[in-house]
């Protein structure tokens, strides 16, 4: 079934790349359908972060993804020549990661009076789920030497799940395994100490919405180099951070921050059909201060719910690269 399914994609290209046109290009309607497919990886991190009520740093957890590969599809709808007049279009992309180990996680802790390292703690990371879910919509200008602008506006889902097991532990040998204000500080007499076994396991969602601007060049006949810049303060996360040795979960609420993503791509076409793509973006995000829940879970646990605001926060930072392959019909 699967060399099937293989052999009938491979027919659908060639069908599609070498058929000839049904009706005359001027009789043509000027707007076309692609489907794109990619293949590529995320390098970077996301963080889990906490804050004392004067806004100072108590904790910190770095979620590596070092690297954490991905499957891509997705749609464009747009004017089958840009370059000819200004146009709509729309796109819709989709990216997956594979689940896996994807680096180390670290957990830092600063509750002393001095906000001296108190806590230390790494262990493996696994990548349990990744989904990014990308729509924009906006125009296409034609410039100058041909050269064109598109701008648009754009929304953007994306929901990652991690957990951390194994590893080692290193706490003062008064403070082990507390989260105390006036705590100790880490010297030279704390004991590092082997983990077994999941510790903690934090989700992150996020929605954006932005405006974005891009350029591209054809680079002869057969090349073409694209720039694009997106940025917005409209951000919003929501996480959720469950501590398996101290039966604890939080759930936290962020709303606004800051996001950036710079992008560029350098495509090869060797047919009006057919579109060989390497790209690179950076992503990234900074969640302003929200709240959290916290609740004891376990039996018999009772109604141990508590709140914080400005307490906690997110960050998220990674390099996209990957290929990619469209077909125009």
């Amino acid at each position: 079934m699967k060399n099937i399914l293989v052999f009938l994609f491979f027919v659908i290209i060639a069908g599609t790349l070498f058929a000839e046109e049904p009706v005359p290009p001027e009789k043509s309607f000027p707007y076309t359908l692609s489907l794109s497919q990619s293949a590529g990886f995320l390098y970077g991190r996301g963080e889990e972060r906490v804050y004392k009520k004067d806004g100072a740093p108590l904790s910190q957890l770095i979620w590596e993804m070092k690297p954490l590969f991905y499957y891509g599809a997705g749609l464009d709808f747009s004017r089958n020549n840009k370059h000819e007049k200004t146009g709509f279009s729309t796109a819709l992309s989709l990216k997956a990661g594979f689940p896996s180990p994807s680096g180390i996680m670290e957990d830092r802790d600063w509750n002393t009076q001095d906000g001296e390292l108190s806590n230390y703690s790494t262990h493996d990371n696994y990548t349990e789920g990744a989904l990014i879910l990308d729509y924009r919509a906006g125009i296409s200008i034609p410039l100058y030497s041909r050269l064109l602008l598109e701008l648009y506006l754009g929304l953007s889902w994306m929901r990652f799940s991690w957990i951390g097991r194994d590893g080692y532990i290193l706490y003062p040998s008064d403070q082990y395994g507390s989260f105390l204000n006036g705590g100790t500080a880490l010297g030279p007499d704390a004991e590092k100490e082997p983990y077994d076994g999941p510790v903690v396991r934090y989700s992150q969602s996020w929605i954006l919405f932005f405006p974005g601007a891009g350029l591209s060049l054809p680079l002869g006949r057969f090349f073409n180099i694209a720039f694009s810049f997106q940025w917005s303060p409209l951000i919003f996360c929501r996480a959720r951070d469950d501590h398996f040795a101290t039966k604890t979960e939080y759930s936290d609420s962020m709303n606004f921050g800051v996001y950036v993503e710079p992008r560029a791509e350098i495509s090869f076409i060797p047919t009006e059909r057919l579109f060989l793509s390497l790209y690179c973006s950076w992503r990234k995000l900074e969640a302003n201060p929200g709240n959290t829940i916290s609740r004891k879970t376990g039996v018999n646990t009772g109604d141990t719910a508590a709140g914080m605001v400005n307490a906690v926060g997110a960050a998220w930072n990674t390099i996209d690269s990957g290929i990619g392959i469209t077909i125009r019909f």
